[in-house]
């Protein structure tokens, strides 16, 4: 990037992927970091350069505040977190496209199309992605109850008995039951371009969790991944970055079981240590500089990152 300044939005900066976005980007002395997000209470705001609160993404007041803050700091490059803001922004891009120039994501149709497990299954099934069998009625148990549409797995719940089915059940909505896998999990960390190309992909066990996100994980070498990336390559529709989970079933196949239209929210900063910088590699898509294929190193396979809590303190008077 040989240019002046680069002036860079992020959502939802308190969470995790926030926290690391915000410090990683922090690094390149060309950018200048600007967040955003609904609480006070965030981290980030103690490093950045400058930081925002706004409503929440699916308040009606949320992009008149944004508005004012791209105006004032003059951004260049806006990158939507969660969920929650990639649905925003894709429902906004339908109306009137005037981010467009500033940001890479795909189009409120693909964008639905994928975030909602059932229609997402249908279509990779289609495009001859293996997939969980969804479940119409319960025969046996174990079997997976999930939200149709959610981030990370707080509303998905392994069913082990009917009591377990008709509690949780109870409890949820718009919900889908697809059947159980055995197995280890891993994520795939993709980058794709604004031609539906793939960029470079980064493959990892996820060995432990915390509310949906990897707190520790492994690079590893999984055979099949890259039939995968060709076949989501082929449709042409996905673009910018996406992470998908899968595991190995008793075929040998790989099965996808999450499809997300954002960056992982957890084992991300492995990816990056890999060399894969997807978040610098976003913007200099965005702003049409010229991007190399990534491919990985078999030096950084094993390679392993364990995240830990770190606190920080402010004065909330």
């Amino acid at each position: 990037m040989e240019r002046n300044k680069v002036n860079v939005l992020l959502t939802s900066v308190g969470g995790s992927t926030g926290v690391f976005l915000s410090k990683h980007l922090k690094k390149y002395s060309n950018l200048k970091i600007i967040g955003v997000d609904m609480s006070e209470l965030v981290a980030p705001k103690l490093w950045m350069d400058k930081f925002y609160t706004v409503p929440a993404a699916g308040d009606k007041e949320y992009f008149e505040k944004l508005d004012i803050i791209i105006e004032k700091e003059k951004i260049d490059v806006i990158i939507p977190i969660t969920s929650y803001d990639m649905n925003a922004f894709c429902a906004e891009e339908a109306q009137d496209g005037k981010y467009k120039e500033k940001m890479l994501i795909m189009n409120e149709e693909t964008h639905k199309l994928l975030h909602n497990k059932k229609s997402c299954y249908q279509y990779f099934e289609e495009i001859g992605i293996k997939t969980p069998q969804i479940i119409s009625e319960v025969i046996k148990f174990p079997v997976i109850l999930k939200a149709t549409e959610d981030s990370g797995s707080k509303n998905t719940f392994i069913i082990n008995n009917l009591k377990e089915y008709e509690y949780y059940k109870a409890k949820s909505q718009d919900t889908i039951l697809v059947e159980y896998l055995e197995g280890t999990e891993y994520t795939v960390d993709c980058l794709f371009d604004k031609t539906g190309n793939c960029l470079g992909y980064n493959v990892r066990e996820r060995r432990k969790m915390n509310g949906g996100g990897a707190v520790v994980s492994t690079n590893r070498e999984v055979n099949g991944v890259d039939d995968i990336i060709k076949k989501l390559e082929s449709t042409k529709r996905i673009k910018g970055p996406v992470n998908f989970q899968f595991k190995i079933d008793k075929t040998g196949e790989l099965c996808v079981f999450d499809f997300n239209t954002r960056f992982a929210s957890g084992g991300l900063p492995v990816t990056v240590e890999s060399g894969f910088d997807i978040p610098y590699m976003l913007l200099q898509l965005i702003l049409d500089e010229k991007v190399e294929k990534w491919k990985r190193d078999s030096k950084s396979i094993g390679l392993t990152m364990i995240r830990y809590f770190e606190e920080v303190y402010v004065h909330d008077r």
